[in-house]
């Protein structure tokens, strides 16, 4: 599958999209996870709890500076790719706007900080992650993905992750060296983030003032900002509500936050599909290609199922083997919570389809910001009841129903409004539901002959995995057979080049 781009005279490969954000999103969260055994025995669970409220602080100030200018800028880069002075506009444009609301975003930060809004023990982690928030100004993911060059991102993730993790392993030892690794977080980012501004100039060339035009882009950034304040609202504020309502916030927030970064870390399976086809599915509805681009949605909503059911049922089984030896003593109730949490493999999988991969693409943001709003509310009005007397579990509770309610609300929507239709995505479960139960009973059969390990885990999960795909293979699923001869080819092809050169 390959777009041609006539301006550059290239064709840009989506499958080779699919391999560099997949890898992208693998490193965001898997390099942090190598990480994540060692930090959660040398800092314990009451300063990671700490180090999670923090960052929950942080990303509010991160979502004003952004506003919906990422969003907002990959579409528009992806409508006028190859236009250079096109590109230079919206780049520098966008840019310039993240900017002021940067500085903006910092000023105001340090001032709550220094006016003692937050407990003494919070207070120097929030600072440190003043960093963090200076990086809006400096991002460019958005550009990069508008224009389908999702190899540079992942370079500079790798480089990011790969300097954040050297600086752990050689320099914190102790409770008292968390500062650190909260600063080379931070830093880490920031660097590679400024460091591609030198390819992005050699594309699109230094800022023009005559090019600036800010008037057109506030509307729309506003409309896309309101859904991103809503989707922080339940995927962060959790996290916060945990710190102010919780009898142990410490305890608790520690405990919610490893559970939602293994979740999350999985949930990249499913999720990494998302920006590539948004950008893709954006140029193909500007010129005209609807059919292509609804071809690419189901596919999409055949592969969240193929990959989420069994992933849901995994979990669910293997969660306490996985969490006994990963994380060690402390963390009792992440089985649980990953159990709650594994709902998401569906609900995020069809909620990205319906609104990144179909909705904004074609303008319809509007929609996308109720049903956010929507879910927002229903969220803080279920943690309100439910963090004080449930804690960590209540908030995981609140957040997976909200998940659900806006998945649900999304797939009406758009049956409704006759841009996919909801009975074909209905259908496609069935053999998937069998496979993932023949393995689930092979899963639990041997959960209860073995012990707890990495070495049992690793050996369920293999097993799991072949049981399930080749059940599938047995069932004759065209999807997956579909996707086992694309990956073959590409093998052979990779394969053939590596041997001429």
């Amino acid at each position: 599958m390959n777009l041609i781009n006539k301006t550059k005279g290239k064709a840009i490969s989506l499958n080779k999209n699919f391999i560099y954000n997949f890898a992208n999103q693998i490193l965001l969260l898997i390099i942090p996870l190598i990480t994540t055994p060692y930090l959660a025995r040398v800092l314990g669970v009451d300063i990671n709890g700490r180090i999670a409220f923090s960052s929950s602080i942080t990303s509010y100030f991160i979502l004003f500076a952004n506003l919906g200018f990422n969003t907002l800028g990959q579409r528009e880069i992806a409508k006028y790719r190859g236009d250079k002075e096109k590109e230079n506009s919206i780049y520098w444009s966008i840019v310039t706007m993240k900017g002021a609301l940067t500085l903006l975003s910092v000023l105001v930060m340090m001032t709550m900080v220094l006016g003692n809004a937050f407990q003494e023990k919070y207070k120097f982690f929030i600072l440190l992650n003043l960093i963090s928030v200076s990086n809006c100004a400096f991002d460019s993911n958005f550009f990069f993905q508008g224009i389908e060059d999702f190899k540079s991102n992942t370079l500079k993730m790798l480089f990011a992750k790969i300097a954040c993790m050297i600086v752990v392993f050689s320099f914190v030892k102790k409770q008292d060296d968390a500062w650190i690794y909260v600063l080379a977080y931070a830093v880490t980012l920031i660097i590679p983030s400024m460091l591609l501004w030198v390819k992005i100039i050699k594309r699109v060339g230094f800022l023009k003032i005559k090019n600036l035009s800010f008037k057109q882009y506030v509307k729309p950034s506003l409309l896309l900002f309101l859904p991103l304040v809503a989707v922080t609202l339940y995927s962060v504020f959790d996290k916060t509500m945990i710190g102010l309502l919780s009898s142990n916030p410490d305890y608790e927030n520690g405990n919610y936050e490893q559970a939602y970064k293994l979740n999350s870390v999985i949930l990249v399976l499913i999720t990494f599909i998302s920006p590539v086809m948004g950008s893709r599915n954006t140029h193909d509805y500007k010129i005209g290609d609807v059919a292509k681009m609804k071809d690419h949605l189901y596919k999409v909503a055949r592969y969240t199922w193929m990959i989420g059911i069994p992933l849901i049922v995994g979990v669910c089984i293997l969660g306490t083997n996985l969490s006994s030896w990963f994380l060690g003593a402390g963390y009792d109730k992440v089985p649980l919570l990953l159990s709650i949490m594994s709902l998401r493999f569906i609900s995020s999988g069809f909620s990205e389809l319906c609104s990144t991969q179909l909705l904004l693409p074609i303008g319809k943001e509007k929609y996308v910001t109720v049903i956010s709003i929507i879910g927002a509310i229903v969220n803080i009005a279920l943690n309100s009841f439910l963090i004080k007397d449930f804690g960590s579990v209540g908030a995981a509770i609140a957040t997976m129903v909200t998940e659900l309610l806006i998945c649900v609300s999304y797939l009406v929507l758009v049956d409704a409004k006759g841009y996919l239709k909801v009975e074909r995505i209905l259908k496609m479960p069935f053999k998937y539901l069998i496979s993932a139960a023949v393995m689930g009973l092979v899963l639990l059969a041997m959960n209860r002959m073995l012990s707890y390990s990495i070495f049992t885990f690793t050996f369920m999960f293999v097993i799991g995995v072949s049981v399930y795909f080749l059940s599938l293979a047995f069932l004759k699923d065209k999807f997956f057979l579909y996707l086992l001869s694309k990956t073959t080819n590409m093998l052979k092809r990779f394969k053939l080049r590596s041997k001429t050169k």
